[in-house]
């Protein structure tokens, strides 16, 4: 066994370890409140984890989020035609482990920051928000006191994997769990509504836009952030469709009897929001990928001539 596979044998026993940790991971960080009392018996609980948009809980959801990474996103960028050049990319290693392999830590790790959720009024009742669960998972992983208290021990992921992770692949680690959901937060900022969110934005002039300026904003990390959503969008239920607009989504939600089902119902928008991410992590990759912007801009001028239908 040469030193290449060897890593790789570590990486994997590394990744299941910290899969089988997780709820050990949850107690030390969820905080001992009235608010999070089943929260904290529970950590896995579907309910506790925006049922709206998520079949399962946080743990459940990073383990398919592993599997899904290993798994479904390479036969999806294999189909589009682009998994060399993305392999290309995460091949290059950080202190002799491929980025690939420590994807698969911030796999893992990238919703921990939930647990360490804050709350909101909703419907005038108490509510858990979490807006910023990307950066306190990037802050987890990093150590950042803000979450050692009495009844929290904010370092203990920390700790773990300085024992089997260098100083530049625990920044990895951290930076791209931090980044994770970046496209879809940044995507969705601009539509005003969840009905707003379709094959037809994602065509739209001010879509492309926001995916240039990720880019432009994070060229060190552009190729992870739409591998990272890809995984994300794969793992979050089970209800898979396919389709190639908006007036086929609903036809096809109609078809496979999703609003007769009480679970799949109540995962309806994010049914609906599942071909559209898909179209929309091909879109991104494809600019991003390509260094010279020549696919970009063939890309763009498509999406463009196909919005306006001549009109432009």
């Amino acid at each position: 066994m040469d030193k290449k596979e060897k890593s790789c044998n570590s990486l994997q026993a590394k990744t299941a370890m910290l899969l089988d940790l997780l709820p050990d991971i949850a107690s030390s960080i969820i905080r001992d409140i009235t608010e999070n009392k089943t929260f904290k018996m529970n950590p896995d609980d579907a309910k506790e984890h925006a049922p709206e948009w998520h079949q399962y809980g946080i743990i459940t959801h990073s383990n398919k989020f592993v599997e899904m990474m290993k798994s479904k996103v390479p036969e999806k960028l294999l189909e589009w035609g682009i998994k060399d050049r993305i392999d290309k990319i995460l091949d290059v290693e950080i202190d002799s482990v491929r980025k690939r392999d420590l994807l698969c830590i911030t796999g893992v790790l990238h919703d921990i920051g939930k647990f360490a959720r804050d709350f909101k009024i909703k419907d005038g009742k108490i509510a858990p928000d979490y807006s910023r669960h990307e950066a306190y998972s990037r802050q987890l992983i990093l150590g950042i006191d803000k979450f050692k208290t009495a009844n929290q021990n904010g370092t203990y992921i920390h700790d773990l994997l300085q024992k089997g992770f260098t100083k530049n692949q625990i920044n990895y680690i951290a930076t791209t769990a931090g980044l994770h959901y970046v496209l879809g937060r940044r995507i969705r900022k601009p539509v005003e509504s969840a009905n707003d969110y379709s094959f037809a934005y994602i065509r739209s002039r001010k879509c492309v836009n926001v995916l240039e300026s990720i880019i432009d904003e994070h060229p060190d990390y552009c190729i992870e952030i739409g591998y990272l959503f890809l995984c994300d969008n794969f793992s979050s239920h089970e209800f898979v469709i396919s389709a190639n607009d908006d007036v086929e989504i609903e036809q096809e939600i109609i078809r496979l009897g999703y609003r007769n089902n009480p679970v799949s119902n109540a995962l309806v928008n994010a049914i609906h929001n599942y071909p559209v991410n898909e179209k929309l992590a091909y879109n991104y990759l494809i600019m991003a990928i390509d260094s010279s912007r020549l696919e970009y801009y063939k890309l763009r001028d498509e999406l463009y001539a196909e919005r306006c239908d001549g009109r432009c």
